[in-house]
């Protein structure tokens, strides 16, 4: 559902959709940390191409951005507003834009596109969006250390 909620995003604003060896960022929408081998064998096949991957996974920063440029924590309405309006650059300083190897709080962001239509999913049910969230509103911890995600925006 991430990757159609991505093509919306990208229609809404005309921006057209490329192979990924032609295009220039690779975005790709993760629905868990077991996605972390395909991720590296598209950092080995496309190592100078940026990648950034969100998703439900986003969640677990730590295992994903090994081998992304970026990881979008949270929702990604403002993060992808940022990234097509003012570039890559600008995109990795975003409150929720976690980095692997930089050291600062990154805040999971909670402003869900609630204007998205309801959008068609691979087995062919329509989805429609009524709610969403864990009640518990977790902190993830790194094993060396707390990974920066923090809980001060509240829902």
């Amino acid at each position: 559902m991430s990757a159609r909620y991505l093509k919306w995003e990208l229609d809404k604003r005309r921006i057209n959709e490329y192979p990924a060896k032609e295009a220039n960022i690779l975005l790709v929408s993760c629905q868990s940390t077991e996605a972390v081998p395909f991720l590296e064998s598209l950092r080995k096949k496309y190592p100078s191409k940026k990648i950034i991957c969100g998703g439900s996974a986003s969640t677990s920063p730590y295992s994903l951005g090994k081998f992304c440029d970026a990881v979008c924590v949270g929702d990604g309405q403002s993060f992808l507003d940022t990234l097509f309006s003012k570039g890559f650059d600008v995109v990795k300083k975003c409150p929720n834009a976690w980095i692997d190897g930089e050291i600062r709080e990154v805040e999971i962001d909670y402003s869900f596109p609630w204007d998205m239509p309801p959008i068609q999913a691979e087995d062919g049910a329509f989805r429609v969006w009524c709610g969403r969230g864990c009640k518990k509103n977790a902190d993830f911890v790194r094993r060396d250390g707390p990974i920066g995600i923090s809980k001060s925006q509240s829902r």
